[in-house]
């Protein structure tokens, strides 16, 4: 006879896992003064809420005392009165593209020293710099394909002039 109940605990554990995670409640909107906003936002993705439901969204935030500009080609203004909330998201940089990023700028410094005095210098460079991208590059894609980052995000909403944090 075949035990039934062998598996029982794992799906014991399933259940209170999913239970756990959607009871869960979610992280509370941060609440931060208008003057703090410009430094915290800086690049970062936003999305700006108005008070009558219209959103806009964009990289370039510049926070003025009396609106909130967002200039990605053409600049919009949103008047502080009406901003209701910012949601903000923070792109994960993946591991490759930040190797992509170091290999570009080692390329780049050995192909200035080229046609200089210290040519000979950019000529141990550039082999140095490929072998290091070649032997890191399989560590990189690992990294990116086993540990994923999610977008981090968030919402903040606006205190009062007067109010403490």
């Amino acid at each position: 006879m075949r035990n039934k109940f062998a598996s029982s605990r794992f799906y014991r554990v399933a259940m209170l896992a999913m239970a756990a995670a959607t009871l869960t409640p979610a992280a509370p909107t941060e609440q931060m003064h208008w003057r703090d906003i410009a430094t915290y936002l800086r690049g970062k993705v936003v999305t700006i809420t108005t008070k009558d439901g219209k959103s806009f969204s964009g990289r370039n935030v510049t926070v003025w005392p009396d609106f909130v500009a967002i200039n990605d080609g053409v600049q919009t203004k949103v008047p502080r009165d009406t901003v209701a909330s910012f949601h903000w998201e923070a792109p994960y940089e993946g591991q490759t593209r930040r190797l992509g990023r170091l290999l570009s700028t080692g390329y780049r410094h050995a192909g200035k020293l080229l046609g200089t005095p210290a040519g000979p210098v950019a000529l141990v460079e550039l082999p140095a710099i490929t072998a290091w991208g070649a032997a890191a590059v399989p560590f990189c894609l690992l990294g990116d394909l086993f540990n994923p980052h999610p977008r981090s995000s968030g919402d903040i909403s606006i205190l009062p002039d007067g109010a403490s944090k």
